[in-house]
């Protein structure tokens, strides 16, 4: 898909609200805690500010469906690592060691979490991240882990169809949506990324762009900034489950009117019954079908 401008630059933007949702708490609890002005300003702009965790998760989703189209498992999950995992290990550790010589968190200081941490089961196994600012790197890489399985058992391997995968990975990816509500960002952004490719395929056009693009971001800054939803469980606070619903959607709209109008699309035979199913093939917009060459499902 080549370098992404419009998400590369949504992903700036999440990182900002992420930033200054961290400063503004941090800004209230120690200097403006007793100030109810304040207290209703920074909480509001805070609020705004978690939702950039979700938004994240959607651009994450859309990127990484791509990628698992592109490269064999080895070749995956190792970009994923040299990404990820050096800076998440020395972050770890660095917290570990602090914590142990000067104690802020005592339930945190156990070998048994560190080894939890460092092996991304503390999600499945309820101990709490050592680095509690970095909760969301184990949501990512279990989604990472549950998309490439989804694809590569039922894209990348249709003609060699494993039955015994395919479950594996439909049950694994189910279990992460419904216990893990937030993945359900994650989920819809692989979505977009085959949604976007039909409607590329089927030449339809979006009237209005830009109005609906001003639209949608006047209500998710609305909704996000007026309902307060913990960044793990956006759809299991009380009274919440509609706007939760509504922010959904308004993200994903959002970020399919953001993502590029051009890039390879998935097709075979097998899209009569559910366009999903792959053979190997991407076929580019316009000339004829584009093999996967040397980062392709010919290497699996």
């Amino acid at each position: 898909m080549g370098f992404n401008r419009p998400l590369h630059g949504l992903r700036g933007v999440a990182s900002l609200m992420v930033f200054f949702a961290h400063i503004s708490y941090g800004f209230y609890n120690h200097f403006y805690n007793q100030n109810a002005v304040m207290a209703f300003v920074v909480g509001h702009f805070a609020h705004v500010g978690t939702f950039g965790v979700e938004l994240f998760f959607v651009i994450s989703g859309y990127v990484i469906a791509s990628s698992c189209l592109n490269y064999a498992p080895m070749e995956f999950f190792g970009r994923r690592f040299l990404r990820i995992y050096p800076l998440f290990l020395m972050f770890t550790l660095l917290y570990f060691v602090l914590n142990y010589y000067f104690p802020h968190e005592v339930d945190r200081g156990d070998l048994k979490g560190l080894l939890l941490n460092l092996a991304f089961l503390n999600l499945f196994l309820g101990t709490s991240p050592l680095t509690p600012n970095a909760w969301s790197v184990t949501f990512e890489v279990w989604c990472y882990v549950a998309t490439y399985l989804i694809i590569y058992s039922l894209f990348r391997r249709a003609d060699r169809f494993n039955p015994f995968l395919a479950i594996l990975a439909i049950a694994f990816a189910g279990y992460m949506v419904a216990v893990y509500d937030i993945t359900a960002y994650f989920a819809g952004g692989c979505v977009l990324f085959y949604v976007n490719g039909v409607i590329l395929r089927n030449s339809y056009k979006i009237k209005h762009k830009s109005m609906w693009i001003t639209i949608l971001l006047i209500v998710i800054v609305v909704m996000a900034a007026i309902w307060k939803f913990p960044p793990k469980t956006y759809f299991e606070v009380p009274n919440t489950q509609m706007a939760s619903f509504i922010l959904l959607v308004s993200t994903l709209a959002f970020v399919f009117l953001r993502a590029p109008r051009r890039q390879y699309i998935l097709t075979s035979p097998a899209c009569q019954i559910f366009e999903v199913y792959g053979n190997d093939k991407l076929f580019p917009l316009s000339g004829p079908p584009l093999h996967l060459s040397s980062h392709s499902a010919d290497r699996v």
